[in-house]
């Protein structure tokens, strides 16, 4: 199955409820604690969207390797990619030699809490490959076995995605702090490199030129001049915005207030609830 064929052809419930009856049981259980309990679904990276997407590489890579893997193991690789970023802090704790330590013994802790009884004999092999996605890397990729390798592969293509300038651009320079986050992108697709067949066969090496490719020039749209022959000398004053430092712009652009209505004076809010409010208010 192709990359574009992959996108377009995910279904989250039929995964969850285990219609293929691909793997041993079903995931409603911890689906619904992932939901319910987690306190990291709104972070800009590791969010709900990361985590079930995962989830659902992992899915297509049991479906690949359904000759391989015993249904036992399968569970075990998709309750370990369900769970592997629980309760992120959505940051990395500089200043520790192992930045994302925290978080990794944050998401054992949520596992052991909720890991249900039927799954407690796989608790060590799930602990194990919630700890191949700790990064920087703390187990060489070739000494992992097959599981492992699926989980770290299925985990790195969130730049391969459609939503890739949200989640990563946007969503993971917030967390990380990292400026230039759509200039690294293109040293960080070029080596990129995958450690499974399927994940090899899934994203080949023209999709991941494409994206270089598709980076390079959103970068140099970014960085473009734009004729403004209607702005006054008031208006070229250089400007700041967060923006900037996720593209790592390399010079001042002039300010855009009076084409984008950026300065613009904000409208007199209104004494009702607004549609979003009222819209709460009766899901509420």
């Amino acid at each position: 199955m192709s990359h574009s064929e992959v996108e377009i052809s995910g279904d989250l419930p039929k995964i969850i409820r285990n219609e293929e009856n691909l793997y041993e049981g079903n995931l409603i259980y911890y689906f619904q604690v992932l939901f319910f309990k987690a306190n990291n679904l709104y972070n800009p990276y590791h969010n709900f969207r990361h985590m079930t997407h995962v989830l659902w590489l992992c899915y297509k890579a049991c479906q690949y390797y359904s000759h391989k893997l015993p249904p036992r193991q399968m569970r075990t690789l998709l309750v370990a990619a369900l769970f592997h970023d629980f309760d992120h802090t959505g940051r990395p704790h500089r200043g520790d030699e192992d930045p994302d330590g925290i978080n990794i013994e944050i998401v054992i802790s949520g596992l052991r809490r909720f890991l249900a009884p039927d799954d407690q004999a796989l608790l060590p092999e799930i602990e194990a490959l919630i700890e191949a996605t700790h990064f920087p890397y703390k187990v060489d990729s070739q000494k992992l076995d097959l599981l492992g390798k699926i989980i770290r592969d299925a985990d790195l293509p969130q730049a391969l995605s459609p939503v890739w300038i949200q989640q990563v651009v946007i969503g993971l320079a917030r967390e990380s702090g990292v400026s230039a986050m759509l200039k690294a992108q293109s040293s960080f697709l070029t080596s990129l490199r995958f450690n499974t067949p399927w994940a090899q066969q899934l994203f080949p090496q023209e999709l991941i030129d494409a994206k270089i490719a598709e980076a390079e020039q959103l970068r140099r749209l970014l960085e473009s001049p734009i004729d403004r022959p209607h702005f006054s000398e008031s208006d070229l004053r250089p400007f700041f915005h967060p923006g900037m430092s996720r593209v790592g712009w390399s010079f001042e652009p002039a300010r855009l207030d009076a084409a984008t209505g950026w300065g613009a004076k904000p409208p007199i809010a209104r004494s009702g609830p607004s549609r979003c409010d009222a819209e709460l208010l009766i899901v509420a």
